[in-house]
C-alpha cells in the first residue's frame, strides 16, 4: 500500500513535470500564472505539499482542450490521464485539468484554472524561470479571500490556507494591506465579504473542537519531520486568526 510519504514525493514529482511544461511553452507560459499553495511550494520554497497547480489566466486565449494538448506536447504524461470535468453554469470561466492516474495509485495531481486578474506577478526566478508567478502579497490577500469565500458557501476552512498564510507573513513578508484584498475580494464579486462572515472564520479557527481535525489534515501535506518540528498548539491557531482581525471593520 503506497504511504503518505511517496504519495506526496510522488505527486510532486507529477507537477513538477507540469511546471516544466508550462514554462517551457511558448505558447502557455505567456498566459498562465501560478498562485496558491503551489506557489508557495514550487518557487518559494514552502514545506507544504501541494496536491493541484492553480494559475489564473486573465487573458487566456486558449480552450481547455486545446491547453491539454498544449501540455501533453510538452510532457510524457498519457493522453488518458487527463479529464476534463463538466464546467458549473455559475462559473462558467473555471476549469480544471486534473492528471488522474488509476484509483489503486491514490495519486491524483490537478491543474486549475480560473479567470480571474492578477496585480502581482512575475517570471519566477530559479528552476522554473520564466514561469509567472503570483508575488506573495497577493498570494496572501488570495488566501485571506479564499477562506472567506469558503466559510461562506460551504461553512468550512482548510487548515492548509491558514499554514499559507502563516508562512507568507513570517517567511516571505508578504502580509497584504486590507485595501488589496478588499481588491481581490472584488474579483470574486464580495462573496463572503462581511464582517459577520471575517467573525465566523475566527471562531472557528480558535475553536479547540476544531483544532484536531485542521491538525489531521496539515499531517497529510507535510512530511512527517517537518509536522513534528512545528507546534500545531492553540497559540498557533490564535496567531493565525489574527489575520482575519482588520476584517471586522468592514
Amino acid at each position: 500500500m503506497t504511504n503518505n510519504v511517496e504519495i506526496l514525493k510522488e505527486r510532486d514529482q507529477i507537477l513538477t513535470g507540469l511546471l516544466y511544461a508550462v514554462a517551457s511553452s511558448p505558447v502557455l507560459n505567456p498566459e498562465l500564472i501560478l498562485q496558491g499553495g503551489g506557489a508557495l511550494h514550487f518557487v518559494y520554497s514552502s514545506p507544504r505539499y501541494s496536491s493541484d497547480l492553480d494559475f489564473v489566466f486573465p487573458n487566456f486565449i486558449l480552450k481547455a482542450d486545446e491547453a491539454i494538448s498544449e501540455l501533453l506536447n510538452n510532457t510524457k504524461i498519457d493522453e488518458k490521464m487527463f479529464y476534463l470535468p463538466r464546467l458549473a453554469k455559475r462559473d462558467t470561466s473555471y476549469a480544471r485539468i486534473a492528471y488522474d492516474p488509476p484509483m489503486e495509485q491514490g495519486i491524483v495531481a490537478k491543474i486549475e484554472l480560473k479567470d480571474i486578474p492578477a496585480e502581482e506577478f512575475a517570471p519566477s526566478q530559479g528552476v522554473f524561470h520564466p514561469l509567472l508567478v503570483e508575488s506573495p502579497k497577493e498570494l496572501y490577500a488570495d488566501k485571506v479571500v479564499a477562506t472567506l469565500h469558503r466559510m461562506e458557501t460551504r461553512q468550512l476552512l482548510k487548515s492548509t490556507d491558514l499554514f499559507d498564510l502563516d508562512y507568507i507573513n513570517d517567511n516571505l513578508d508578504g502580509k497584504a494591506t486590507d485595501d488589496k484584498i478588499e481588491r481581490k475580494a472584488a474579483t470574486y464579486n464580495y462573496l463572503g465579504w462581511s464582517r459577520e462572515n471575517a467573525e465566523a472564520v475566527i471562531r472557528n479557527i480558535t475553536n479547540p473542537a476544531n483544532h484536531e481535525l485542521f491538525r489531521k489534515l496539515l499531517r497529510k501535506t507535510l512530511l512527517p519531520d517537518v509536522y513534528a518540528n512545528r507546534k500545531f498548539d492553540s497559540a498557533f491557531f490564535e496567531n493565525t486568526a489574527r489575520h482575519f482581525e482588520s476584517l471586522r471593520k468592514i
